[in-house]
């Protein structure tokens, strides 16, 4: 990730078992964090055009240290797709600048220019795996995207077999196994969100997606003034209890046998989560006295700035951005 970005709950959770950096992979992290760092000056400046000979010849440098750590980590056995230190957060830094620079120099098509679409379809997996509220409609996008770059890699990997190996040639190439790397790691990801979905039977499918798409209306109008979102979280309110009706013995069944339909747990967990999102949007400054209502419109004010943060600035939030909402 960029040193500005915020990590992902998941990439939190990796931190505390993250390896720590050995002795022949030292000299290699600090290569690339001279690469990073020549990088990031390149971005920051605005006032000059992007030189296609600076970006490739960095981009040499950096692909001569993957060749030096896949040496090292293989030596040392830690090659496989799950081992992870400081020296692979850093790697994964200067991938996705190099990747925005192909992108602005117009090399949409080749495999750098890959890896920050990557990034971004990962990060999107795992925002849906922590909320659950997705549809199949919605990791469509990504499973064209990710077998649109599953052919071009497929197809750089089968160009590589093809050509003759000389003895200064080393196959194959180093952003590519990067890339697959990353590629893997999402097409694994998205068979696990796949597999959630699946297990929500036809009959009870419709009103999963409904419920998706009222949770998303609710978050919408929490930004809205409350009088006005009141309104229509009512008619949204209406629609879920005539939703919750449908349970018999507060379980959906199937319409041909009444046996339970399959995928409980995942449709009930949603609407209660509704049920509990609508409540929270109905009783804001109902019970709020005249006294403390200014402060609990700042409060609000505050709540919806966040909110607003997390929605459209997840990813690139760093810490510093919040200290100005701490009391």
């Amino acid at each position: 990730m960029f040193s500005t970005i915020a990590a992902t709950p998941a990439q939190y959770c990796a931190l505390a078992t993250e390896r720590s950096v050995t002795d022949g992979e030292q000299p290699i992290l600090g290569m690339l964090i001279s690469i990073r760092n020549r990088l990031a000056a390149l971005k920051k400046d605005r006032g000059n055009y992007y030189r296609p000979n600076d970006i490739v010849g960095l981009y040499n440098e950096l692909l001569d240290q993957v060749k030096a750590l896949d040496r090292v980590r293989a030596k040392e056995q830690h090659d496989d797709d799950t081992y992870k230190n400081r020296v692979d957060s850093v790697l994964d830094e200067c991938f996705q600048l190099f990747s925005l620079f192909y992108l602005a120099l117009g090399k949409n098509k080749e495999i750098p220019a890959t890896y920050v679409q990557l990034v971004t379809i990962m990060q999107n997996f795992e925002l849906f795996n922590e909320t659950g509220i997705y549809t199949d409609a919605d990791l469509e996008p990504f499973q064209k995207r990710l077998a649109e770059i599953r052919q071009l890699v497929d197809a750089e990997v089968a160009k590589e077999d093809e050509d003759d190996r000389s003895d200064d040639c080393e196959f194959p190439k180093p952003e590519v196994l990067l890339v697959s790397r990353r590629l893997r790691q999402c097409e694994k990801e998205l068979g696990v969100l796949e597999e959630a979905t699946r297990v929500i039977c036809n009959d009870l499918m419709p009103i999963y997606e409904e419920l998706v798409s009222i949770r998303r209306r609710l978050t919408a109008l929490s930004f809205v003034e409350h009088d006005v979102a009141t309104v229509e979280a009512k008619e949204l309110q209406r629609r879920l209890i005539e939703i919750d009706d449908l349970r018999v013995n507060d379980r959906f069944v199937n319409a041909d046998d009444g046996t339970v339909a399959e995928g409980q747990t995942q449709v009930v967990g949603l609407l209660e989560e509704c049920f509990d999102c609508l409540h929270d949007l109905m009783a804001e400054g109902s019970a709020v006295s005249k006294d403390l209502m200014p402060l609990y419109d700042r409060l609000m004010e505050i709540r919806i700035q966040l909110e607003k943060l997390l929605l459209t600035s997840r990813w690139t939030l760093r810490e510093t951005d919040l200290w100005s909402y701490q009391v």
